[in-house]
């Protein structure tokens, strides 16, 4: 089974380096690339063709959902993960 492709989207490098951690030695996904704001994503989806994109929700030149939308509409083959930070959350 070739495993899925996958494009992190977040503006805190800390985030993308812990998701890239998790990710690592699992076998059905090999990430193939991130970015850092909504710029980089369009030319890294264009360049890599992931089969996901896990995005933040809150990126400095953007908001997550209209991008979300757009690649569902442009690319409907790629699947969407939204990531949010959590806020006022209590136990």
């Amino acid at each position: 089974m070739t495993p899925a492709k996958i494009l992190l989207v977040d503006d805190h490098q800390s985030m993308r380096g812990d998701l890239r951690s998790w990710l690592h030695g699992r076998p059905k996904f090999r990430v193939v690339g991130d970015a850092c704001d909504a710029n980089a994503a369009w030319l890294a989806v264009d360049r890599l063709d992931p089969d996901v994109v896990i995005l933040d929700l809150e990126l400095p030149d953007a908001i997550g959902m209209p991008i979300a939308r757009r690649l569902r509409r442009n690319r409907p083959d790629i699947r969407v993960v939204i990531l949010t930070k959590p806020t006022g959350c209590t136990s």
